[in-house]
């Protein structure tokens, strides 16, 4: 078993340890063998799709009410990141910056809405334009490709598991949040480290 690859679990239990390791397993080898960012993410896609089939990452959320991360891979720095969202629950408009994320849907649904960013009509004032809009479900994938904007709801009476794999932590990302109705947009004040300045929008 790699370093790091033990999940967090309740009460610092291993449970999901099988279909965790397998997944971040694939991920190191495939971040290994490189390519671009379409070719890697696709890649991640097709692994976590096989591993979404099994049973054997349900372990991971079982006792969970709050997401959490799963593994953060001590060499490359990838993150496996699970997601648990409860009835209701919608992110606002956001971006993840330079940095891309692939998402899975373990348990539940999602909708899953992305948007097309047109330049900007004023300083800090995007136009949006919503060209996808899917209800994911169990064993289903999406990629989101660096600089896109994006939301995630559950707009379902039951709880959504979601796995979601990125190349580092989030709170390591530079990232965007947006104003549906009026396009306006913010650097996230949590994305960046003091002194860090954010780079031009």
């Amino acid at each position: 078993m790699r370093p790091g690859s033990t999940p967090l679990g309740v009460d610092g239990d291993t449970a999901g340890a099988e279909g965790l390791n397998r997944l971040t397993d694939a991920v190191a080898a495939i971040l290994d063998t490189g390519g671009d960012v379409d070719v890697v993410t696709a890649r991640i896609a097709a692994a976590m799709a096989d591993e979404l089939q099994r049973p054997d990452l349900l372990p991971l959320f079982t006792g969970r009410r709050k997401s959490f991360a799963a593994y953060v891979d001590p060499l490359r720095h990838f993150i496996v990141h699970c997601s648990v969202h409860g009835p209701g629950h919608l992110t606002e408009a956001h971006d993840h910056g330079e940095a891309w994320a692939v998402y899975g849907v373990l348990r539940g649904s999602s909708r899953y809405r992305r948007f097309r960013r047109s330049d900007d009509v004023a300083p800090g004032t995007a136009t949006l334009v919503c060209e996808r809009d899917d209800e994911l479900v169990p064993g289903q994938t999406d990629v989101v490709a660096p600089g896109y904007v994006h939301l995630i709801g559950n707009e379902t009476d039951e709880p959504a598991w979601n796995v979601v794999v990125r190349p580092r932590p989030i709170e390591e990302v530079w990232r965007r949040r947006y104003d549906l109705d009026s396009g306006a947009y913010v650097i996230h004040p949590g994305s960046l480290p003091d002194g860090v300045e954010a780079p031009s929008a």
